[in-house]
């Protein structure tokens, strides 16, 4: 399968059951012996043995590291086969046309955003109707404002012929 598996196990010189303690005594033991300080007359092979070493105690005293390392030890020393797939394929349904698995189908409600649309721009037209307020034409943009003094003409002309029902002029609103 893969020819840069490195078994670590060898590297330490321990078995696979080997426990934390085992694998704590192993790893110092071997890091005596081939420190590469004490062996002056070849250090680039002590350096690359050391280097192995602690990579491989790293990896074993880890227990998330140590348990990946296991599984592909398993797998590749051992020639083990994973339970896990076994149960995978024992639990698809014999009518796979029907089967929806829960995690590959999203269960979503789609929305149309018409209705929405619609129902913002009728409330809106609705909101227009009942206040009655007609719609600005232009012509009335142009108009002036009535000046105070005009206003004050209105009200004594109103004053004086006793009608109270109009302030204003018919044609002026």
């Amino acid at each position: 399968m893969s020819t840069d598996f490195k078994d670590y196990y060898r590297v330490l010189e321990i078995v696979f059951e080997a426990s934390e303690a085992d694998i704590k005594t192993a790893y110092r033991k071997l890091a005596r012996e081939c420190h590469p300080d004490l062996h002056p007359e070849n250090t680039d092979y002590y350096t690359q043995q050391f280097r192995a070493i602690t990579e491989a105690y790293e990896t074993l005293s880890n227990p998330v590291k140590k348990e990946n390392y296991d599984f592909l030890y398993r797998q590749y020393v051992l020639k083990e086969v994973p339970q896990y797939e076994y149960y995978y394929h024992d639990d698809t349904p014999e009518n796979t046309a029907d089967y929806q698995h829960t995690y590959t189908k999203r269960n979503k409600i789609k929305v149309s955003y018409f209705p929405v649309i619609m129902l913002f721009f009728l409330g809106f037209q609705f909101l227009r109707w009942i206040s009655d307020v007609p719609p600005i034409t232009p012509a009335e943009m142009s108009r002036k404002p009535y000046q105070v003094e005009e206003i004050q003409h209105y009200i004594r002309d109103s004053m004086e012929h006793k009608d109270t029902s109009y302030y204003f002029p018919a044609g002026k609103k």
